[in-house]
């Protein structure tokens, strides 16, 4: 799906602390079709049927939400551990279902960051 199928209706049904995020997000699609064009990369190629995270230089996705709930508990979480977690879950999943929906909770916690530090200013 390009940018130009996105409806605009949505956006205006989003909340109204969504919508610069959102509209934001939808000029860098935009942005991206006109650059690349329509991409259709596989989601993540595999080495012997596997995907490796250490491929991508990161941990498993059970050993991030390990230090992910360590940092909870001892109060220095941040945006981008959460984040990494939900990518790593992404890359560990095994089924086209599976990845749509931690793809979903990448962009929500994207989303959540960026508002947080347009809030704050961190």
């Amino acid at each position: 799906m390009t940018t130009e199928t996105l409806p605009n209706d949505a956006l205006m049904m989003a909340p109204r602390a969504l919508k610069p995020h959102l509209m934001d997000t939808r000029d860098e699609r935009k942005r991206q079709d006109e650059k690349w064009g329509e991409q259709n990369h596989p989601w993540l190629h595999t080495v012997d049927g596997e995907a490796a995270p250490s491929r991508f230089a990161i941990n498993t996705s059970e050993t991030i939400k390990q230090m992910v709930d360590t940092r909870a508990q001892d109060g220095t979480l941040d945006f981008a551990a959460i984040l990494l977690e939900e990518v790593a879950e992404a890359i560990d999943a095994e089924t086209p279902d599976d990845v749509c929906g931690e793809l979903v909770q990448v962009a929500a916690v994207a989303l959540a960051a960026r508002q947080s530090i347009m809030r704050n200013g961190r």
